[in-house]
């Protein structure tokens, strides 16, 4: 399972760099990238998806409805692309002109080299694919894919009720057949016979375009209350695929009663794994307290807390117990040495509040970025429907309540008096006051 990597050199890799620069900035000032994809693009990341699917799963269940999300995996997507397909895709997207004669200069007549125990083989020519690790790749992959969502609304209805909901709250038309991440590919629908008309359409589309799919990565969750029981699989072409309770989906596991103990316990997991392998090489190098803490806060919390910002509305127990432990073995203390003590002493912070500053940054972000992304559409529709009390969010509610002890209630329907900056700064210094505070009490009840 090697791939090639590309090596230019550094003027290939800025030139590459600053190509890729403008085509991005022609395609967004042209309206022309969906917004379904998210993938590797300024101001997006994988937790606009990651959200997005929580606000349209709980929806659905919350509603006693079912939502039939196929998650796709494409076997080696980058390295497999049609070359003259791609030609066409670029060119029907009005990439002409110099800068189509430049990318496709880039590819012709490429050749590659494996090199395997200080050998090297002979050139061998290079015909499908985009280049590994290169600065234009994955925008060349997301042009590839971008007629996709266009492909699959000429065959199915997508998500017709939200779509709906939305337009009646907001004045807002947003379709929803499919969410991209790069080569990451979440089809949703709202019925087992809809979700089939969409893995035909998904079957004929890589067909067409010389894409091919994973079958025994590619699953299928219906998000729902109770489990379906003895679902019979869909069909991708005359493979079968799985119906299954969970998967995890740009890093997060989701559940399909909408849940994320499971995301909590596999990020606890690799955590804990991670921090056995840093214990052991702060060991070996000998490294002081102060270093050893820094390490902890920076290689451990973003593996512990990834996908926070999301389900971090629900209780961090697990998480923190398991912070605890590692804490306290590290420091090689008694398993019952109160954590108020040990924070007190090292200035540590408690999970929540690393989470409950996550979650306010990441809040912002949605609430006052690019208008149309997805997630900041569906942010604005459940905020809406949660003001009228049409629809109550878990994660709304702790928004709310995380601005209301830090004494910024206001901020929730109007953002425009605090800039990024200013609010990452207040909202961090806030949070330390108000767990100082918790922290101040824990200690004098465990005094007494």
């Amino acid at each position: 399972n090697y791939r090639g990597i590309t090596l230019l050199s550094c003027i290939g890799k800025l030139f590459t760099s600053v190509l890729n620069s403008r085509l991005y900035s022609y395609l967004t000032n042209e309206n022309i990238l969906g917004n379904e994809q998210a993938g590797f693009r300024p101001k997006h990341s994988t937790l606009d998806h990651i959200f997005a699917l929580h606000i349209l799963s709980k929806s659905y269940i919350d509603q006693n409805k079912q939502l039939f999300c196929a998650f796709v995996d494409y076997s080696k997507a980058f390295d497999f692309i049609d070359r003259t397909y791609l030609w066409q895709k670029l060119i029907a997207s009005d990439i002409n002109g110099k800068v189509f004669d430049v990318i496709k200069s880039m590819y012709e007549n490429a050749k590659s080299h494996v090199s395997f125990k200080n050998t090297l083989s002979n050139q061998f020519p290079c015909e499908v694919g985009v280049r590994q690790g290169e600065n234009l790749s994955p925008l060349l992959f997301a042009i590839y894919l971008n007629d996709f969502n266009t492909f699959l609304s000429e065959r199915y209805n997508g998500l017709s009720n939200t779509t709906e909901s939305i337009s009646n709250e907001l004045h807002i038309y947003l379709q929803i057949f499919c969410l991209l991440y790069a080569d990451d590919t979440l089809v949703l629908a709202e019925s087992a016979i809809e979700l089939q008309k969409a893995l035909d359409s998904l079957h004929t589309y890589c067909n067409k375009w010389a894409l091919n799919i994973n079958i025994d990565k590619t699953k299928v969750i219906i998000f729902s209350k109770g489990r379906i029981r003895r679902f019979k699989s869909f069909k991708l072409g005359d493979n079968s695929i799985d119906v299954v309770d969970d998967y995890v989906y740009l890093g997060t596991t989701f559940n399909y009663n909408g849940t994320f103990n499971k995301a909590k316990a596999k990020q606890a997991l690799q955590a804990r794994k991670a921090s056995y392998s840093l214990i052991t090489r702060i060991k070996q190098l000998n490294l002081t307290l102060e270093v050893s803490i820094e390490l902890f806060e920076r290689l451990i919390i973003p593996i512990l807390l990834y996908g926070s910002e999301i389900w971090g509305f629900e209780c961090p127990k697990q998480l923190q117990a398991m912070f605890n432990k590692t804490m306290r073995k590290f420091l090689k203390l008694h398993k019952f040495t109160p954590m108020c003590m040990i924070n007190g002493e090292l200035g540590l912070k408690d999970i929540s509040e690393y989470i409950e500053n996550r979650m306010m940054n990441f809040w912002y972000n949605i609430a006052t970025g690019i208008e149309n992304k997805v997630s900041s559409v569906l942010y604005k529709w459940i905020k809406v429907l949660h003001d009228q009390n049409k629809y109550k969010s878990a994660w709304i509610e702790k928004v709310k309540t995380t601005l209301d002890i830090t004494e910024m209630p206001n901020l929730f329907h109007d953002t425009t008096s605090v800039n990024k900056s200013c609010f990452k700064n207040n909202i961090k210094v806030r949070l330390e006051d108000v767990y100082a505070k918790r922290w101040s009490d824990s200690v004098f009840n465990n005094g007494a």
